[in-house]
């Protein structure tokens, strides 16, 4: 599959995503206000794209069960982007050899 493919895949999966977020957690009745949308879109799009990236590591999983691991990422957006933020700066820290109890590095 082409690079361009890929990118429009992704694109589309994180825009249906995002809309369904937003349905899915409407706390008022009425109308979504468009920010809520393009906020939501956005942030789902995010996450599948660096989800995708993430999943590229593993050669053990075939495109049919990335594709399910990128949209359920990208429909979660915000939480899944909290867990990628905790595990990326665990591995940064374990890196530097930052001891997190303390805040200084290990001698």
């Amino acid at each position: 599959m082409g690079i361009l493919l890929r990118i429009l895949l992704l694109l589309f999966q994180g825009s249906f995503a995002g809309i369904v977020n937003v349905v899915i957690n409407q706390k008022e009745e009425g109308p979504v206000k468009v920010r809520t949308y393009i906020s939501s879109i956005l942030i789902s799009i995010f996450c599948g794209y660096i989800t995708y990236y993430f999943t590229l590591e593993y050669k053990g999983i075939s495109e049919n069960m990335r594709i399910v691991i990128v949209s359920i990422s990208a429909l979660s957006g915000r939480e899944v982007l909290t867990l990628l933020q905790k595990l990326v700066l665990a591995i940064i820290r374990k890196k530097i050899n930052v001891d997190t109890n303390e805040g200084d590095t290990k001698k």
